[in-house]
């Protein structure tokens, strides 16, 4: 197996993971500690808002699950042929750099986001050294 693949597949396996808590949680720990109420009372005051932000959250717990299964598919492509990195390319622009910046000015755990991607780089330099 190749470190590149080993690369990749770890930082699916962060993704995967951050997504079904966000599809598990009713709210993130961090948003109950942001927005100063826990989902109970988030739900009891303002029930419209607690469900927005219910379903936003699935959304994105949705979004982490899918990038994580592209990035799986990514770890075995990244060694069979360049169309990996353009790959990459368009889901740091579409969804990661968007992603990092919103969660590092909410407060939110942007290395949960940053990781990933990180060992999404490293996969791609291992898997087009010279060799």
């Amino acid at each position: 197996m190749q470190k590149s693949t080993l690369a990749f597949w770890f930082s699916a396996l962060i993704l995967l993971i951050f997504g079904i808590l966000y599809l598990v949680w009713p709210i993130a720990p961090y948003h109950e500690e942001i927005i100063g109420l826990s989902s109970e009372e988030l739900a009891s005051r303002y029930p419209e808002i607690a469900k927005l932000m219910m379903t936003l959250v699935n959304i994105a717990g949705l979004s982490f699950v899918s990038l994580g299964i592209l990035t799986l598919g990514l770890g075995v492509l990244a060694w069979q042929n360049r169309v990996a990195w353009l790959s990459f390319l368009v889901i740091l622009i579409v969804f990661a750099a968007p992603l990092t910046y919103v969660t590092a000015i909410t407060g939110g755990p942007y290395l949960v986001i940053f990781i990933p991607v990180f060992f999404q780089i490293i996969g791609l330099l291992l898997a087009h050294q010279k060799k």
